[in-house]
């Protein structure tokens, strides 16, 4: 099947899974975007925008995207680099003269940008303030730094260091003669039609930016913690970028080799990003300003982001230029998990030779039981059936739905401890949905 032609079929199950999936795990909102080869395909905002208001979650409602920001910086720093105004391997000290610093494991001077690109300069991860918690981004860097700044010997291992990029954004300003805010609009947001991106909070981003939640709390019965939304400041470049699914498609796109659209950076640059500089875990890297995941024959870049009351994730397989969007106002998300369950589904179905499609949609829905509950979705002349909870509706426990007979199908699955071999029969049709179904010998009604 064609990659467009899946993203449908992942379509109809991602609203059946994700509304149920939210109401599980105390999720306020969350929007989910899909392209492909620059054209978003799918775009949805589920649950609430505001829960206090009641307000519903809108396709195109704003989140702080967080540590998405580092795309951006990252792209404006090799920008620079194009345009002969920097490179790499110069040290930030060359631009920073204030950048300094040196105690028994490493010199602050003798860092480089690529090195600070690539999280493996050793500097500190937030500084010596406590940043996200107090809500008090710095305004300026200089007075941040001294020779506790750095924790390991430069270029040693991967160290993940927001103050890192924040220092990026006054390079970026030294360089361009412009503010960071400045130089980012005029040459990647103008550029590529992002209308709803915003490097750090604005009054005017306010109205469309969902509502930050903390966790579920059992002492707080339940209440989830709304945070207020604060402006990053220096911390912009690292953490302060807030935009929506359409945008974020448009510059994910925008980094993707031989990309249609306009172009904001040339191909040896997105190669650039794309290298695998320095190891993260077993199967995951780092390049510049991107994470970079392999699994199996394909290998998935992007970033995540997380905020108080936001966590989001973007992923992009460059081989097939098709991108996955999830972004959350609440701390009780996984993205990153529910982005890679939604790229394995769409490939559940592009790897198979589908035959003509059965008549599933009377079946397709959820379906409750005293153990939990459940989806049924199509999938290929059959359907498919995972727990809500599931961050990856086609892992090893799915289960398959053969069809035999009239409202009836045979259960496959690997789990001996289930069904296997066993009958699903569906009844009790109303508007031409079955409400009923009975599970081997296990009733479960529709609740959606």
């Amino acid at each position: 099947m064609k990659i467009d032609s899946a993203i449908k079929r992942v379509s109809d199950i991602i609203e059946l899974w994700i509304p149920q999936k939210m109401k599980c795990e105390d999720v306020p909102g969350m929007s989910i975007g899909i392209f492909f080869k620059g054209k978003l395909l799918y775009q949805k905002g589920f649950g609430y925008f505001d829960v206090q208001k009641k307000r519903r979650m809108r396709p195109d409602d704003l989140y702080r995207v967080a540590s998405m920001s580092k795309m951006f910086t990252a792209t404006a720093i090799l920008q620079l680099q194009e345009q002969s105004k920097l490179k790499l391997n110069d040290r930030v000290s060359k631009y920073l003269p204030w950048f300094k610093g040196k105690n028994r494991v490493g010199d602050l001077s003798k860092i480089t940008l690529r090195q600070v690109l690539s999280h493996t300069s050793g500097l500190f991860r937030d500084g010596e303030k406590p940043y996200w918690f107090s809500h008090k981004f710095p305004k300026k860097l200089n007075d941040t730094i001294s020779d506790r700044a750095i924790i390991f010997k430069n270029s040693k291992r991967f160290k993940y260091s927001n103050h890192g990029y924040a220092l990026l954004g006054d390079v970026i300003k030294t360089v361009s003669g412009q503010t960071y805010s400045e130089y980012i609009q005029e040459n990647i947001l103008n550029l590529l039609g992002m209308r709803s991106t915003y490097p750090d909070l604005e009054k005017k981003a306010l109205s469309r930016l969902a509502r930050g939640y903390g966790r579920v709390l059992p002492e707080k019965k339940r209440k989830q913690e709304a945070f207020p939304n604060v402006p990053t400041y220096a911390y912009a470049p690292a953490t302060g970028f807030i935009s929506n699914v359409g945008d974020l498609a448009r510059f994910l796109n925008s980094l993707i080799l031989r990309s249609s659209g306009p172009q904001i950076l040339s191909e040896k640059s997105k190669r650039m990003m794309t290298k695998l500089w320095t190891k993260t875990s077993k199967t995951s890297y780092y390049g510049l300003g991107l994470s970079i995941t392999k699994a199996g024959r394909r290998k998935y870049v992007g970033h995540g982001g997380g905020f108080a009351g936001y966590v989001t994730q973007s992923l992009i397989n460059p081989q097939d230029k098709c991108g996955v969007i999830v972004l959350s106002n609440s701390l009780e998300n996984q993205s990153y998990n529910i982005s890679r369950g939604i790229f394995d589904t769409l490939y559940y179905f592009t790897d198979k030779r589908i035959r003509k499609n059965a008549a599933t949609y009377p079946y397709t829905g959820v379906y409750r039981d005293r153990w939990g509950d459940m989806v049924i979705a199509s999938a290929d002349n059959s359907l498919i059936s995972f727990g809500v909870k599931t961050n990856n509706p086609v892992s090893n426990d799915k289960i398959l739905l053969r069809p035999i007979g009239k409202h009836s199908f045979r259960l496959e699955m690997e789990d001996g401890f289930g069904s296997p071999g066993e009958l699903v029969v569906f009844s009790l049709f109303k508007n031409g949905k079955a409400q009923k179904l009975l599970w081997s010998s296990n009733p479960m009604i529709r609740i959606s």
